[in-house]
């Protein structure tokens, strides 16, 4: 099939592949006070405070255990050693997807295996297209 005869999605072109959320980096006053004005924005129901935006937010190692998390963000956040016990999450929008979370939670692993792990994860280890230049050019991208 040559190339001008191929279908073309609709959508193609709509998309920008080249935007990456970076990770945002919070104080821990930030993140402290955006956990106070969440607390009373439940406290309030919805009247007062802010719904907690964590969205892309480093937060590695951050106690949350015991914390009223119900509704807040935290899409693409870092989450590494965070501590979750006891702690409210309604709100998760797929049952599946927290009992997957729940059993990476219990999950274990080496010094050797979490070293290796963050050094081919860490934010910005990653980097390039997704797919071929040639492929987004035939998709006008």
């Amino acid at each position: 099939m040559a190339e001008p005869d191929r279908p073309q999605s609709p959508f193609a072109g709509m998309a920008d592949f080249s935007v990456r959320t970076p990770v945002r980096a919070l104080s821990p006053d930030e993140i402290e006070r955006m956990l106070a004005e969440h607390r009373l924005y439940l406290e309030t129901e919805y009247h007062q405070g802010h719904r907690a935006n964590f969205s892309s937010a480093d937060l590695t190692g951050r106690d949350f255990s015991g914390l009223n998390l119900r509704a807040i963000k935290m899409d693409r956040a870092v989450l590494q050693g965070a501590d979750f016990t006891g702690a409210h999450l309604q709100g998760t929008s797929h049952v599946r997807r927290l009992e997957e979370n729940a059993a990476a939670a219990a999950l274990s692993l080496s010094a050797d295996t979490a070293e290796v792990l963050a050094r081919v994860f860490a934010p910005g280890a990653a980097a390039g297209l997704r797919y071929p230049e040639r492929h987004l050019a035939r998709l006008g991208i």
